[in-house]
């Protein structure tokens, strides 16, 4: 790995932990936003650290983003998105067959059998399904980006982001906007930066403001709510809405913020941030596989045991970085697997040539 690239390699990073500590807080058995009456510090602390996923989800989205937007003109092609769907579903085919068979080893995982035998068309793990779908668009959406003159460009970037992000700040509101509508805004606008020659430097300011004028109103939109939510029930359980959602505009502004701001970080080569990053998509497999998920977050690590004690953001944090940790771990043994799946298929195909 270059050194020029070991900065995205920890917004990957980053990225994974705050997809972490979102499913142990927002898929957990105990529901903070409810059951956690008014308003106390450990609530407001889990609420913040448990809904920066979507955040996470759009930075993870955008290193991948900016690299597709670098490639040379002959790469660009159906082909190329072809071989990386292909690399994509040996590792999700990997991880659900696996974990199926261990899980139902151990009695349990007849539910989402059906779903681990066809992992990418059931959407099992929404994300490999979504970013299939953008790569076998890909080719054609990025040709027609590029074929806008620069104004038009502009106003379509500002169109589709009214149409789909902005308009989520009317309570209830959504005019069709998903996960692959929040990957294509991502990805004109990642065009739009490059084509303009947009440099963090260049608008520090901007993207300063981007990352904390937007995150500060979300904060405090969660105070206040949780406040409401003392006398009125709908408002507690809606207190982190304007958090969730890849294509809201809190996770649509902070997460372009923030990923402007990585690519200036000055990062060396470093082979523990390379192998960490490169188990981040294993790690997310892992932790949400749903018997997985349902063993974490509803029977090992459930928040009412902690939410009123001083330590209860360490634990969180701490559970976060330990499921992290084991995830790499398991990556780790896939890795070396399927070295040497294609080490022999390799030597077996030579043998036959001789």
């Amino acid at each position: 790995m270059k050194s020029k690239k070991a900065n995205f390699q920890l917004i990957k990073i980053i990225a994974m932990l705050m997809i972490v500590s979102h499913h142990l807080v927002a898929k957990n058995s105990f529901n903070i936003d409810t059951q956690v009456i008014g308003i106390t510090a450990n609530k407001v602390a889990l609420q913040v650290l448990g809904n920066n996923a979507f955040i996470g989800n759009n930075l993870f989205f955008l290193v991948s983003a900016w690299f597709l937007s670098s490639k040379m003109d002959k790469d660009i092609n159906i082909n190329y998105s072809i071989k990386s769907c292909w690399k994509i579903e040996r590792t999700v085919s990997f991880y659900s067959y696996v974990l199926c068979i261990v899980v139902l080893a151990l009695g349990g995982g007849k539910s989402v059998l059906l779903q681990s035998i066809f992992p990418t068309v059931t959407g099992m793990w929404w994300y490999p399904t979504t970013y299939i779908i953008f790569l076998m668009i890909w080719p054609f959406y990025h040709q027609a980006l590029l074929n806008f003159v620069i104004d038009d460009l502009k106003k379509y970037v500002l169109i589709i982001l009214s149409v789909w992000s902005f308009s989520t700040l009317i309570p209830f509101a959504n005019v069709g906007a998903n996960n692959l509508i929040a990957f294509l805004m991502l990805y004109a606008i990642v065009i739009l930066i490059k084509r303009l020659k947009i440099t963090f430097d260049d608008y520090k300011k901007v993207f300063s403001g981007f990352i904390l004028v937007p995150y500060g109103i979300a904060v405090l939109s969660i105070i206040i709510l949780d406040l409401l939510g003392e006398k009125i029930a709908v408002a507690a359980e809606y207190s982190c809405y304007f958090m969730r959602g890849n294509y809201r505009p809190v996770s649509m502004m902070v997460s372009i913020g923030l990923f402007m701001w990585g690519t200036s970080w000055k990062v060396k080569t470093n082979k523990l941030i390379n192998c960490l990053a490169d188990a981040t998509f294993g790690i997310y497999l892992f932790h949400m596989y749903p018997p997985v998920m349902k063993l974490l977050f509803e029977n090992l690590f459930i928040i009412n045991q902690v939410i009123y004690k001083p330590y209860a953001v360490l634990y969180c944090i701490a559970v976060t970085l330990g499921i992290f940790v084991v995830g790499v771990l398991i990556d780790l043994i896939r890795r070396v697997l399927f070295y040497y799946c294609t080490f022999m298929i390799s030597r077996i195909s030579v043998e036959k040539q001789t």
